[in-house]
């Protein structure tokens, strides 16, 4: 009888190396079925909040809008020959008081170009509200691809403003001066 005690109390002390292994077994599985719904859980999260970034941007280009007459922001503006002239200001910049980012524009030199040194400090502000979560590689400077300012850093931004082309085809690379409102036609941004 005190053998069959002893062998009762030795058989409870803990799990064999199966039951052990079928648990870590079961862990595992649990694991993997629960990674993908986490993983498309936080890219849900990021898209709302690139969504939430896309709306801040056009509402404050509204807001220009509003506070030009019904004229947009440039895309860009390059008075001489794609590429190779330095630029002025452009909707990202021109838009910034009504991101709340008084200070910012503030510092921004009107009277320079943007590849000015006096310049950069705002070129390279790296603004959450131009980036989409999802985009790789946003919370570094770069280098532009071509351009005058192709040696600088420049913060990156997920959202560009179609720049386009008025006047003379070889030397008028800007937008239209006084564009008005044409939301119903015109498409202001993409990601």
């Amino acid at each position: 009888m005190v053998q069959h005690r002893q062998r009762l109390i030795r058989s409870f002390r803990g799990f064999t190396l199966v039951e052990l292994l079928v648990v870590i077994a079961i862990i595992g599985v649990l694991v993997a079925l629960l990674l993908p719904a986490v993983q498309a859980a936080r890219e849900a999260a990021r898209r709302t909040q690139c969504q939430s970034n896309l709306k801040q941007v056009t509402l404050a280009i509204l807001n220009y809008t509003s506070a030009f007459n019904g004229k947009l922001p440039p895309g860009g503006i390059t008075n001489g020959p794609c590429c190779s002239t330095r630029s002025k200001e452009n909707w990202a910049i021109l838009i910034l008081p009504h991101m709340e980012q008084q200070a910012l524009y503030d510092q921004y030199r009107f009277d320079l170009f943007n590849e000015d040194p006096l310049n950069l400090p705002v070129l390279q502000q790296i603004l959450p509200s131009y980036l989409c979560p999802s985009d790789e590689d946003t919370l570094e400077l770069a280098r532009p691809e071509s351009g005058p300012g192709n040696q600088l850093q420049m913060a990156r931004g997920s959202y560009r403003a179609n720049t386009g082309r008025c006047g003379d085809p070889v030397l008028g690379w800007w937008d239209a001066p006084g564009q008005t409102d044409g939301f119903s036609n015109l498409m202001v941004l993409v990601t």
